[in-house]
């Protein structure tokens, strides 16, 4: 019997170092999450109205409408294969019982609400003269509590749900050429003085109207529209320089583009690589008496997929 359980023991050894036996997998059990409830928030959006773009250029001497809205939602938890938990937004929350609310708008730095509560709202709008060149931040924060004093969870829409909701938004300012210097904002003058100074001439340049992004089949070729504008007090603007790369370019940097006639707009096209990648169009005009301007950037987000 001895020399019979002995034998065994060898052949198994021997097939599982041969590999005609393969021992038994211990499975890891997998990161599970316990079931809740649908979690009721209230949900801060913001953004800017007037325009139809997301972050569109606003031009100075225009008043953008920033809009919060606060939306009573419901959402699920949800886990991901590598742990993380993210919110499946469900619908509606129907009868909310929000009662009052604080919020907060700064227009230099993020904020905290503080002072009196006040009955909740749905919607709150902010108009903002633009009376500035290139890109501010603007904050918002608010907070939430129902009929008996008890906190309400915000949600910004893209961390957990919180007790205070934070956003923030970009709002840039442009200089359009087709409204006279003395017609813009005293702080537009003010900030756009030391440039006329140096370059008497003036422009700018967007690419698809001002859209964040732009795609295609990864190996493919699309066409990019690019709308330029210049103006100057000297005469008429007869020429151009653009060049296409992926970042902006500095004067400097221009030196190798060729100058050609002034066009109000021309498309060009791009070579669509796999994922995300950014597409820059720089530009300097030049006036009838050689007078130059700054150089001009514009950039958009090419997707491609597979």
């Amino acid at each position: 019997m001895r020399k019979s359980t002995f034998a065994i023991a060898i052949l198994v050894a021997f097939t599982l170092a041969c590999g005609l036996l393969t021992p038994p997998v211990t499975l890891t059990p997998t990161t599970t999450l316990t079931p809740v409830p649908h979690i009721k928030v209230v949900r801060v959006r913001w953004e800017e109205v007037t325009t139809t773009v997301y972050e569109q250029p606003i031009a100075t001497g225009a008043t953008a409408i920033l809009q919060a809205e606060f939306l009573p939602e419901l959402y699920r938890q949800e886990l991901d294969p590598d742990g993380s938990v993210w919110y499946l937004f469900m619908g509606s929350w129907e009868s909310p019982n929000i009662a009052e609310m604080r919020s907060c708008f700064s227009t230099s730095s993020p904020c905290q609400p503080e002072g009196d509560w006040l009955p909740y709202v749905e919607k709150k709008q902010f108009p903002i003269l633009v009376d500035w060149l290139g890109p501010r931040e603007f904050w918002l924060a608010a907070e939430f509590r129902d009929p008996s004093g008890n906190s309400i969870l915000a949600y910004n829409g893209f961390y957990r749900p919180e007790a205070v909701a934070q956003r923030s938004m970009q709002i840039t300012g442009f200089w359009d050429v087709a409204t006279p210097i003395g017609n813009q904002p005293a702080a537009v003058q003010t900030a756009v003085a030391p440039t006329l100074a140096a370059f008497p001439v003036i422009g700018s340049v967007v690419l698809e109207g001002g859209n964040c992004c732009a795609g295609g089949t990864a190996g493919s070729t699309i066409n990019v529209g690019v709308e330029f504008a210049a103006a100057s007090t000297y005469g008429q603007v007869t020429e151009m320089r653009v060049s296409t790369a992926g970042m902006c370019f500095a004067e400097a940097d221009m030196a190798e583009a060729t100058w050609e006639p002034f066009a109000a707009s021309k498309t060009i096209p791009v070579y669509v690589g796999i994922n995300w990648a950014g597409f820059y169009v720089s530009v300097q005009y030049r006036d009838e008496q050689g007078h130059l301007s700054p150089v001009y950037c514009d950039d958009i987000s090419v997707e491609g997929m597979p």
